[in-house]
């Protein structure tokens, strides 16, 4: 696996954003940061830019063609009611910047009243751009059955990531063997889930092979072991294969935190692999694991915090360093040791002691 990566995003005047300019990693990418400060925001419109050109024909190719293209992607993705919509509403900031920048480039503008970009730079190959897949917060392993169809007929209002990833966990594995590749990757995640995927075309519904427990439908397992299994899933039936991008947005989502080393330890595998990771993350633990299994690994890892100066402030300020603890301010690191000086003092004066002390 290797091809075109993510490099650089370039920023002015986007939600929450005044002027930002992040460059990338080949490895993993970690975004950090409060709530609202606009994690899934990067993460939505760098897979909304790639996916439009994963997904653009012959008539999408044309300046006037990939500007409605682009158009949409953005607005389904962030469900807005117009590109305009996605400048910021700070008095006197409204025009909006983007350019995205892999082996290729799309630059494009928009102003707060504008329904569509103004496309000024449109280098649009499918060899420039990693194919994209999005893990969102929710899983979509167990509402499968009920949401391509209901998607497909218009009947729910969700962001069109959804219905990508479903498209993608449907496809058919196709026949021959397993490359070494998947291998080196189901291995793992079957060892997490304790089980394998089995998705029912006809029925057009997921199970989970359980050992001991036989089949089941997916809705059926935990929440955390259907967000493993769209993973497997995706890595079985070449979802995420070459040229691919994984967006995850806060993984640690209802999983059990005993996940979080081998949840590490593939990523970095990922990593090696040559598959891009973007992980929006909250959550200590995975952070900590993250850190020890790359150093230990040698997989590149970069770290974006975001943050405001003061409450009050409009945009959103950001930091990029290479190591977790050389991150200011690092709101999931600040957090835990205000719980740790807490716990301290509590217990070096005697009152943590003597609750804990059986009666």
């Amino acid at each position: 696996m290797g091809a075109a990566r993510l490099q650089k995003l370039a920023l002015g005047n986007f939600t929450l954003f005044d002027e930002c300019e992040l460059s990338f990693t080949p490895g993993i990418n970690v975004i950090l940061g409060e709530n609202a400060t606009g994690k899934t925001h990067l993460l939505k419109l760098l897979y909304a830019v790639c996916r439009s050109v994963a997904t653009a024909k012959d008539l999408d190719c044309s300046k006037t063609g990939f500007t409605t293209h682009l158009s949409k992607r953005l607005v389904r993705n962030f469900q807005v009611d117009a590109v305009g919509r996605l400048a910021s509403r700070v008095q006197g900031h409204k025009h909006s910047t983007v350019t995205v920048t892999a082996e290729g480039s799309i630059s494009f503008e928009f102003s707060a009243r504008d329904r569509e970009v103004d496309l000024r730079r449109w280098e649009i190959g499918k060899q420039l751009w990693p194919d994209p897949v999005y893990l969102p917060t929710k899983e979509v392993l167990s509402m499968f059955h009920g949401l391509v169809p209901a998607m497909a007929e218009s009947h729910l209002e969700l962001e069109e990531l959804y219905s990508d990833l479903a498209l993608k966990l449907g496809a058919r594995a196709g026949a021959g063997k397993r490359a070494d590749w998947q291998q080196k990757l189901i291995m793992p995640l079957e060892k997490m889930l304790k089980a394998s995927i089995d998705y029912d075309e006809h029925a057009q519904r997921f199970y989970i092979k359980q050992r001991g427990l036989g089949r089941v439908e997916a809705g059926l397992a935990a929440e955390g072991y259907r967000k493993i299994g769209m993973l497997l899933q995706l890595v079985a039936n070449r979802g995420l294969a070459d040229n691919a991008v994984l967006f995850w947005d806060e993984p640690e989502a209802n999983m059990n935190p005993a996940f979080a080393e081998p949840l590490a330890e593939l990523l970095a595998t990922f990593a090696r692999q040559g598959t891009q990771v973007f992980l929006a993350t909250h959550d200590y633990f995975t952070l900590k694991y993250l850190a020890l299994t790359a150093a230990a690994q040698k997989a590149p890892v970069r770290y974006f915090g975001l943050y405001r100066e003061v409450p009050t402030d409009k945009f959103v300020r950001f930091s990029i360093e290479n190591h977790l603890y050389d991150l200011e301010p690092n709101p999931v690191i600040d957090a835990f040791e205000r719980l740790y000086q807490r716990e301290s003092k509590q217990f070096y004066s005697g009152r943590l002691r003597r609750e804990s002390r059986p009666s």
